[in-house]
């Protein structure tokens, strides 16, 4: 940014600009427009500048001041304030005639930048992308996106599920990493500023801040801001600790801000059908199948984003426990079915490629979880059976739109239009505690089954020489 700085230096200071890519952005946009040093901003139409979208009317109403100091033939100095651009160009416009000796009329200087004079007072106080358009009455949930929100990562696929929600007005968009051009102008189109770091933003409330897969860290940040958020939906990454989560739990709720957990199959309607009918039974049996296609060529990759019991098994257990009530000390049995059990070690990670076992609680529930990476198809099923094990109705999972549905109640959770239950920060420390709870039995049901007698050419000739 040395070259930047030598060019542009004296403009980002006055404007007091300290963020790396709204510099880059104004940088690129001088450029479009034919200002390759400050000299040239006294001949620059600033109707013809295309402001990057994090910028706000305040930071362009200075910078129209700084054009048309500029244009009347001043120059910035090192040490140059925006209240000395200001003084100079108000004292201009009290020494400009508005009429000679003889009555003619005298011509009114002109106004390159078709902007509103800047002997208006302009606010300097603001922080830059400080979003001041207000939304319209009907959007009641002002949201913010903090993560990677380039085009097809998880970030842009929260911000245009919440574009869709008729209550939502998405406030900021906070972009960690290399800012898209793409993601700059979808922002720009829809009126959404576009920042590049955490800063205090006043986000009117409710407000309902979203931290990717590998911003949780950012809660802490979140928590001690001048205006904290109202309410935070996170998503989990497979590889966080029973320990960090309740971290994360016990922060949020130092704070009284409420925080969910963006786990989508929770909302299913396979998983509503399945529970309407297990509603009916007086000691219900129902069994989650959950099944992934991940050939063994790509197992390890598997592996290495988190144990099956954090990943691929933990919406299964949210389930357990947000609408049975299981937690570690309501089981009463934990069966393993090791025939539908197996482990394996993969580029140095030991884990299971399939498990399978059922909790059985104090009140008689019994549920089962068979969970298999390496499965034919991809298909989520619940099967609730009788007491004496009979099948009386199984759900397909044929629902492609989870995430958008778990959105929307939320939101009518956070508008207080709905008592239905939300998958809640409290609630995924109990399932995390159920997974380390059935990691342990699962290994020990592993321990106790004997190897498998090794009948190899060179064990059998080990046998005979003994």
């Amino acid at each position: 940014m040395s070259d930047s700085n030598d060019k542009y230096g004296k403009l980002w200071n006055l404007l007091d600009i300290r963020d790396e890519a709204v510099v880059h952005e104004m940088e690129i946009a001088l450029r479009r427009v034919g200002v390759y040093n400050l000299d040239d901003l006294a001949f620059l139409s600033v109707k013809d500048m295309g402001f990057p979208s994090m910028v706000n009317k305040i930071f362009r109403r200075k910078f129209s001041a700084v054009c048309e100091y500029y244009a009347l033939g001043n120059r910035l100095k090192r040490d140059s304030t925006i209240q000395d651009v200001l003084q100079t160009l108000n004292a201009n416009a009290a020494q400009s005639p508005l009429s000679t000796p003889n009555g003619n009329s005298a011509q009114q200087p002109e106004n390159p930048h078709n902007e509103v004079p800047v002997a208006q007072a302009i606010p300097i106080s603001e922080p830059l992308g400080q979003n001041i358009e207000k939304p319209s009455s009907k959007h009641q949930i002002h949201v913010v996106i903090i993560g990677d929100c380039s085009p097809y990562k998880r970030g842009w696929h929260h911000l245009e599920q919440f574009l869709k929600i008729e209550t939502c007005y998405v406030h900021s968009v906070i972009n960690i990493g290399h800012t898209d051009e793409t993601l700059v102008i979808y922002c720009r189109d829809k009126n959404i500023q576009l920042i590049a770091k955490i800063e205090e933003l006043l986000v009117p409330q409710p407000n309902l801040y979203v931290l990717g897969p590998s911003r949780n860290h950012d809660l802490f940040k979140l928590m001690n801001m001048k205006y904290p958020p109202s309410s935070v939906l996170l998503d989990l990454p497979g590889t966080i600790t029973l320990k960090s989560l309740e971290a994360l739990s016990n922060v949020a709720a130092d704070n009284n801000c409420p925080l969910y957990l963006n786990c989508s199959r929770v909302v299913a309607p396979y998983v509503q059908n399945t529970l309407e009918v297990a509603s009916l039974q007086t000691r219900p049996q129902v069994s989650w199948f959950h099944n992934q296609s991940i050939p063994m060529v790509r197992m390890s990759e598997a592996f290495s984003k988190g144990r099956i019991l954090h990943t691929s098994a933990l919406p299964e257990l949210m389930i357990a426990v947000m609408y049975f009530g299981v937690k570690v000390e309501s089981i009463c049995r934990f069966q393993v079915n090791p025939a539908m059990t197996n482990y394996q070690t993969i580029s140095g990670i030991t884990d299971y490629v399939r498990a399978a076992f059922m909790m059985t609680t104090h009140s008689g529930v019994q549920l089962s979880i068979i969970v298999d990476r390496n499965a034919n198809a991809t298909s989520c099923l619940g099967v609730v059976n009788d007491d004496q094990g009979r099948v009386i109705q199984q759900f397909d999972h044929m629902h492609a739109h989870c995430d958008l549905k778990l959105k929307r109640r939320l939101v009518r959770g956070l508008m207080k239009s709905t008592t239905e239950i939300l998958p809640s920060i409290r609630m995924g420390v109990e399932a995390l505690k159920l997974a380390e709870y059935a990691g342990k039995h699962l290994e020990k049901n592993l321990k106790d089954m004997k190897p498998p007698k090794k009948t190899g050419l060179l064990n059998r000739l080990r046998s005979k020489k003994k």
